[in-house]
């Protein structure tokens, strides 16, 4: 019996010890674990929260050739596709305002240079830019409801990209059946 209780001890005592030496401050493990977890945390906590972010994945600039280029898209979407964006032209304002719009992962924001920063939350970038034309459409016409014209314009925007994509692969289709040299066909 007692070798076996000392046996015990013995293995009690140099499990105390192991654990001692792996355990001590001086040995390092703990603090590179420690920063390693800490590390790991502040990555995913970048990726779970990425609105702590400060800086934008993307930066645009809008100016006065904005109107220029708006006009010549509404009048080749009105002439391709009839009715569609009637009295959208008589509605864009003479010049556009200067603004910069910052893209972040979680929405987008504009500041412009006579106005406060405006910002959107969502992930679809292309509706929260085509609000902000069409919130910034229905402001400069000093409309009643501009969130009511904003959510019409993004809805008219999504029925026209739909039917521009659909003229496109009718197309598409019409001209790949059409034979070019009918006269060359093998019989």
């Amino acid at each position: 019996m007692e070798f076996g209780e000392k046996q015990g001890t013995n293995a009690t005592t140099s499990k105390k010890q192991a654990l001692g030496k792996s355990c001590s401050w001086s040995d390092g493990r703990i603090v590179k674990s420690l920063f390693l977890l800490i590390y790991l945390c502040s990555t995913l906590s970048n990726l779970v929260f990425p609105h702590t972010h400060l800086n934008s994945y993307v930066t645009g600039e809008v100016d006065e050739f904005l109107v220029p280029k708006l006009h010549k898209t509404i009048n080749a979407i009105e002439a391709l596709l009839q009715g569609k964006t009637t009295g959208l032209e008589q509605m864009l304002p003479e010049t556009w305002p200067h603004a910069t719009y910052d893209v972040y992962f979680n929405g987008l924001c504009r500041v412009n240079d006579d106005s406060s920063t405006v910002c959107y939350q969502g992930t679809n970038i292309e509706d929260l830019i085509a609000g902000d034309i069409g919130l910034q459409i229905a402001q400069y016409n000093h409309m009643e409801n501009p969130n009511a014209f904003r959510r019409e314009f993004i809805s008219t925007f999504h029925e026209i990209k739909q039917e521009l994509i659909y003229a496109v692969e009718s197309r598409r289709f019409y001209s790949s059946e059409t034979e070019i040299c009918p006269a060359e066909r093998p019989s």
